[in-house]
């Protein structure tokens, strides 16, 4: 594709679903769907601020999707985002919105943030962006920016459903991977051993996103993960030029995965490059993501595959080509009753953290598990997860909530620890109460010395190293 036909397509889509440009409608009639649950629960205030995200629709979007126009290479998401403060007329209106807004669609005007008159309680500024598979260079502001500064209105008139009902089950071509009783079996290491093979070693690139997820993997032998593609849902100014790298043909999958659905291990998706894409392995159905739902269900068969919900084929990633790459479940367990003692209950739901995907990378000793946003008292007891065994490992953004089933006295919340033959508290790595980000990973965990590496303070767009 050449820049002037990637800038014909980006016009004539604009055009055809009738979405917002300043310059062409200062103001376009649409429907709002809340997507609940779209981040971390703890990471959906910041700053004292609520996160609310809404899918956005217009009548020539919704023809689109009822008429199964969205096929594998011509996706797109249309995504309306805002962070407001408690007690004010535009979060009691956002809060009314999201509540009425959940199940159904919800009629709304979208205009130029400057055109909305003061008096006018229930706008709500925001940012609008639209995801399409144009390569990132292509992408000039005069055409179609990342986002756009806007003022979501909502309709003063009751709730309004659209004619489209959207699906509620997943994609009949799903498959489940498949499952194995022998695989729950802690006391015996069925794993293979590449210590003596001649397989090449295998790059890791952790990405520089800010509170998100986006690591590549990329093996010898052609094959290459991109484990989640999220990039920080409060603020990705910092990260534009990582985002620019993740978007562009530099990061070609052969397989996606998604830990879990929260929007900041997800958000780049429609943006990648799916040339060389092979499988897409994601944790269950999104439920509350439309866009998500009619993309996953235009996959064809044999491509798209759920996690099971118990009896995980760790070597499910090897038998599909990916070497010393193996593959688990968080158990969703809760903490001992010794760590509510010293760290305090964890007061929100936690449980889509502590079931997500968990991947124990590289041969013993020079392993890196990048365990997405599981605690450490819900990982599965397997060998290829001992501590001990590992090199490398990468902190959730709440990096506070990785240590050990016991904890010393002086261990406050939020700190994170890590078991050796000594117990190790590390430094916080974060500016508020124990968040860490995922970028944030330990280099020599169980050495003689260990470093605490964060790309947040390098300039690079990612960190780079070998397993």
């Amino acid at each position: 594709m050449t820049k002037n036909d990637a800038r014909i397509m980006l016009r004539s889509i604009s055009n055809e679903l009738n979405l917002y440009h300043p310059t062409k409608n200062n103001e376009i009639s649409a429907f709002a769907h809340y997507i609940k649950n779209s981040v971390d629960p703890e990471e959906a205030t910041r700053n004292g601020e609520e996160f609310f995200c809404f899918e956005i629709f217009t009548n020539e979007i919704l023809e689109r999707l009822k008429s199964n126009q969205v096929s594998e290479d011509s996706h797109f998401s249309y995504i309306f985002s805002t962070w407001l403060k408690p007690d004010t007329e535009s979060y009691c209106a956002m809060k009314a919105l999201s509540e009425r807004a959940s199940k159904n669609l919800f009629e709304v005007k979208i205009k130029e943030k400057n055109s909305v008159t003061t008096n006018n309680s229930t706008s709500i500024n925001g940012r609008l962006f639209f995801n399409y598979p144009i390569p990132y260079k292509y992408r000039t502001d005069e055409i179609m920016p990342l986002y756009y500064e806007v003022a979501l209105i909502p309709s003063d008139a009751t709730l309004g459903k659209s004619t489209y009902e959207f699906h509620n089950e997943p994609n009949n071509n799903a498959i489940f991977i498949s499952e194995s009783g022998n695989n729950h079996n802690i006391n015996t290491d069925t794993s293979i051993s590449f210590e003596d093979s001649s397989i090449d070693s295998i790059e890791a690139k952790v990405y520089k996103v800010g509170g998100a997820n986006t690591v590549y993997l990329d093996y010898s032998n052609g094959k290459s993960i991109l484990l989640d593609c999220g990039i920080d849902t409060y603020d990705d100014t910092p990260y534009a030029t990582s985002k620019q790298h993740i978007m562009s043909s530099d990061v070609q999958p052969t397989m996606i995965i998604i830990t879990h659905w929260h929007e900041d291990h997800f958000n780049l998706f429609f943006n990648i490059d799916k040339a060389r894409l092979e499988t897409i392995l994601v944790m269950g159905y999104p439920y509350n993501n439309y866009y998500m739902q009619s993309y996953l269900d235009s996959l064809p068969q044999g491509m798209l595959y759920y996690m099971p919900p118990s009896n995980v084929d760790k070597m499910w990633l090897i038998q599909k080509g990916y070497p010393e790459t193996y593959l688990f479940q968080g158990l969703n367990k809760k903490p001992a009753p010794t760590q509510f003692t010293q760290l305090g209950a964890i007061n929100y739901d936690n449980s889509e953290n502590d079931s997500a995907i968990i991947l124990a990378i590289g041969p013993s000793c020079n392993r890196f598990i990048s365990p997405s946003d599981v605690s450490y008292y819900s990982w599965p007891n397997y060998p290829e997860l001992e501590l001990s065994k590992t090199k490398y490992l990468l902190l959730p953004h709440h990096g506070g909530h990785v240590y050990t089933n016991i904890v010393t006295a002086k261990t406050q919340r939020f700190a994170t620890v890590i078991k050796s033959s000594n117990f190790i508290q590390l430094k916080d790595l974060s500016t508020t109460q124990g968040k860490t980000f995922h970028s944030s990973y330990i280099d020599g965990v169980f050495g003689s010395k260990y470093v605490v590496k964060d790309t947040e303070s390098i300039k690079q767009s990612y960190i780079k190293f070998h397993v």
